[in-house]
Parts: C-alpha cells; structure tokens; sequence
C-alpha cells in the first residue's frame, strides 16, 4: 500500500464510507457550515490558501476546517506512492451563526515536495506544476463540490531544483543548499564524516587508551602524595613494591572493561 493509508486508500480506490476521515457533527448536526470563495497566492517560497466558512443555524459551533492538497499529475512515483489528495492543514474555529469568518492555510516548500527515493538520492524535492487545494469538514466533503471548495495554483519551486528542508529552513520558508538531506547536515558533509570514522577508527581507539592510561597516571600520582596510614596493609604493602604496583595498577587503567581483571 506505500504511502495508501488511512483516507488516502478510500480516495484512491473510490471507497465510499459512513464517516469519513475527519467527520463531525457542527453544533450538534443542526446545521451544515458551507464552505466558499476559496483562492491562493505566492507566499515567498510557499504558498497560503483562504477561504470562507460560514452557517446560519440557530447556535455557535466550533468547525475544523481541513485542508487537502493533490499534486501535479507530473510528479513521479508509481500509484501507490502518489496519493490523490493528502491532508496539509487543519484548525478549530468558533463560528456565530450568520457570521462568515476567513481562514488561511500556509504551505511551505516542504509541503509541496516529494520524497525522491531514486538511488543515490533520498531527499525531498520541490514539485513543479499545477497543484489543487480543497478545504472541508472531512477528507470526503472537502473534494466535492457542493460540499468544500477548491482552487489551483502554480508551483513557486525552481523547475529541477532540489530543495531539501531543514527544521530551520522550513520555518523561515527558505530552502537549504542542494544535496542536502531533510532535516540534517548537507549530504556532502554526512559522507565526509562517514569516511573520516572509517578511516580513523583506529585512532579513535588509541586515543581512548591515551585517556585511560594518563588517567591511570593521575590516579597513581595521587597515591603516592596520600600518607601511608590511609590505606589498609595490603595497599601499604602494594605501594611499598614500587614499579610492580605501578605497572599493575597502569595495566587495569588501560584493560579497564577489556580484560576483565
């Protein structure tokens, strides 16, 4: 099923159900909340999405308008991995009856990308083309006509350009340099990191036995600036040794959990 799940299924195999994804009842069911006058624009490197919501019935209701977007028929994928409509936004609004309010959906560049598991590629890129937002009261209504409303728009992504969003990046609506994954460091430095820690593991564990053996140093140094009369007669005894004692108690600094002794 890939990306086919919950809703997307129903949508996708034009399965009818009883209560749709995101189905409510508005103040109770006395009254439907018609949905209107839906429009988009540029918005930096994304996009917002407003609309009017409004009822006439006789009480105040709280209405959770929801947003679904259905991207470009040029975006690639097999079926099951392009849903037909996908759900980019959601809020809770108080609604007086006879008292239209507007709502607006922000989309970012990361909401109109894809996720490109191509080999050797693994990141999100921005999709070209004409998109269609519909806004509703469930992933059902919100696609026909007499029930949500609908509006196109155009793509603002650069055409090919690879645009890989960070936490950071998508809340300033800016995008990362290219060859960067989602959410992380650019592809270029992940690489380089890899290579250096198999190039360098075995320093790595030779500077791990550094530490433990000056450790092992500053332990010993301590010992011989403590009064004998702190330690038992064996400690006495083990520190009387000399070089013995000391290449001992460096040994079991080095073993540490290695050798067990």
């Amino acid at each position: 099923e890939k990306a086919l799940i919950g809703y997307r299924w129903y949508h996708a195999k034009q399965i009818e159900v009883s209560y749709p994804f995101g189905f409510a009842l508005f103040a109770y069911g006395t009254t439907l909340v018609q949905y209107s006058a839906a429009n988009a624009w540029e918005e930096g490197t994304g996009a917002k999405v407003n609309f009017t919501i409004s009822h006439a019935g006789p009480r105040a209701g709280h209405e959770v308008p929801q947003m679904y977007l259905s991207f470009p028929s040029e975006t690639p994928g097999d079926a099951n991995s392009k849903p037909e409509w996908v759900l980019k936004g959601f809020a809770k609004r108080l609604l007086e009856p006879n008292t239209p309010a507007q709502v607006t959906f922000t989309l970012t560049q990361r909401d109109l990308s894809y996720w490109d598991d191509a080999p050797g590629r693994s990141l999100w890129v921005c999709t070209t083309g004409q998109f269609k937002a519909c806004v509703g009261p469930n992933a059902r209504d919100a696609i026909l006509p007499d029930k949500g409303t609908c509006v196109n728009f155009q793509s603002t992504c650069t055409p090919g350009g690879v645009q890989a969003l960070g936490p950071a990046a998508v809340a300033a609506g800016t995008a990362a340099a290219p060859g960067a994954v989602a959410g992380g460091p650019p592809l270029r430095l992940v690489t380089a990191l890899l290579a250096g820690l198999l190039a360098g593991g075995a320093a790595v564990v030779v500077g791990m036995q550094v530490v433990r053996q000056q450790r092992s140093v500053s332990i010993h140094s301590a010992l011989e600036q403590q009064p004998l009369q702190h330690f038992s007669q064996d400690q006495q005894q083990e520190h009387a040794t000399g070089a013995d004692s000391r290449d001992s108690l460096t040994r079991k600094g080095l073993c540490g959990l290695n050798c067990g002794t």
